[in-house]
């Protein structure tokens, strides 16, 4: 990476993003690039937590948007 922030912030956001995108490939090789530009264990275990987080909320309040009738009818659907 080469931009604005530091080396080892971006790294904490490239394992975020490989987390909310459930790629466990980029996830491991972020990992390891992110340890050689001097992350710690709990500085990857947050940014962890970080895309758990938003992916939780994310779906919880794209849920709240429907009402049962409407998610019922959405499921349907898509067995047709």
């Amino acid at each position: 990476f080469n931009g604005a922030i530091p080396l080892k912030h971006a790294h904490l956001a490239a394992i975020s993003a490989s987390v909310a995108m459930k790629c466990v490939v980029l996830h491991s090789g972020n990992a390891a690039f992110t340890r050689a530009a001097g992350a710690t264990e709990e500085e990857i275990k947050t940014a962890v937590v970080i895309a758990a987080d938003v992916a939780l909320n994310s779906a919880v309040r794209y849920d709240s948007q429907f009402d049962m009738d409407t998610f019922m009818t959405m499921l349907s659907d898509l067995s047709e």
